[in-house]
């Protein structure tokens, strides 16, 4: 009979399966962190986006034309963008056409889709 309990070694297989879980949990971390921060990108871009298109929008319904140029929606209309991290592609082919309004990553080469 045994008053006490003996302790199993676990040799080096017990370390290296504590090595590889820290290992995997510490990828994990670094990837929810990686895509949240794209995932904060994309909405930052989809919000000013949207912004100016409600401003074009409500420009369209004051004055009867849509403005020539976005900085018009900056000036007039309220419209915050950040120039150092965006460029604002505005398209206007008419003053009673919607305009395309696409806004982009400075130094991104144009590419919106964070998977291509």
């Amino acid at each position: 009979m045994k008053l006490y309990r003996v302790k199993k070694k676990r040799g080096w297989l017990g370390l290296t399966g504590s090595v590889l879980l820290f290992a995997a949990a510490a990828g994990g971390f670094w990837y929810g962190a990686v895509s949240t921060g794209q995932s904060e990108e994309r909405e930052s871009l989809q919000r000013t986006r949207d912004a100016l298109l409600r401003a074009a929008v409500n420009c369209y319904a004051i004055e009867g034309s849509y403005p020539a140029d976005a900085g018009y929606l900056e000036e007039h209309y309220g419209v915050i963008v950040d120039h150092e991290r965006y460029a604002v592609l505005y398209d206007c082919i008419g003053s009673n056409v919607m305009p395309y309004i696409e806004v982009v990553r400075v130094g991104d080469g144009g590419n919106t889709d964070e998977g291509t």
